[in-house]
């Protein structure tokens, strides 16, 4: 039976694809022990409405159910000047499924809160609200009077704590990643020596 030389073409393009089978093998052992986590959270946004300009900001960016949660907007004009004593109702809605039919959900949106505010000297408005249950919500200000209304939101996703991985154990999850993925770039490297070796070098009989 015909041996490969050591530095033949076909003895060099076996060692590639042995070398990059073998190292790429205990990375995706190391990655099939994460657990997928989910990340919902937000950052300022701004929306042009009409002649004004709304910016939204909360805190915490990423809030628990259970949690305060500090929701601000302001308004400016087209000449980035604040916009004050804008009246308009502030309203919060949770999507929620009611029922299935077959296998379509039916979804509707149920108010939580609403009262009505005005913008101040600064163009701001604030409020603050606990969310109970973990689910999508629509924040909403809603301006103008009968068919003229006009409104900005932005949608939050309140999670439940208890669905999700502390910090601490995802740091754990990483080192253990870390820790796998270099001890199989190990254990690759010696299981490819010893592969080419018995290849490339049969034993004499």
């Amino acid at each position: 039976m015909p041996q490969l030389r050591p530095n033949s073409p076909n003895a060099r393009q076996m060692k590639g694809k042995m070398s990059r089978y073998l190292f790429l093998l205990p990375f995706l052992m190391a990655l099939s022990l994460l657990v997928p986590q989910q990340v919902f959270s937000h950052s300022g946004t701004g929306q042009e409405i009409g002649k004004y300009h709304i910016s939204f900001t909360q805190e915490p960016l990423s809030p628990f159910i259970g949690e305060n949660v500090k929701v601000s907007l302001r308004v400016t004009d087209e000449n980035d000047n604040p916009v004050s004593n804008l009246k308009g109702d502030i309203i919060i809605k949770q999507t929620v499924i009611n029922k299935y039919v077959g296998k379509d959900a039916k979804q509707e949106q149920k108010e939580r809160y609403k009262k009505r505010e005005s913008t101040d000297t600064d163009g701001n408005v604030g409020f603050e609200y606990t969310f109970q249950e973990q689910g999508l919500y629509d924040i909403e200000f809603i301006w103008g009077q009968n068919k003229e209304t006009e409104s900005a939101g932005l949608e939050l996703f309140p999670r439940d704590p208890r669905s999700f991985i502390s910090a601490t154990e995802s740091m754990k999850q990483i080192w253990l990643f870390v820790s796998i993925a270099f001890s199989g770039v190990i254990a690759g490297s010696i299981g490819t020596f010893i592969l080419l070796t018995t290849t490339l070098h049969p034993k004499r009989e």
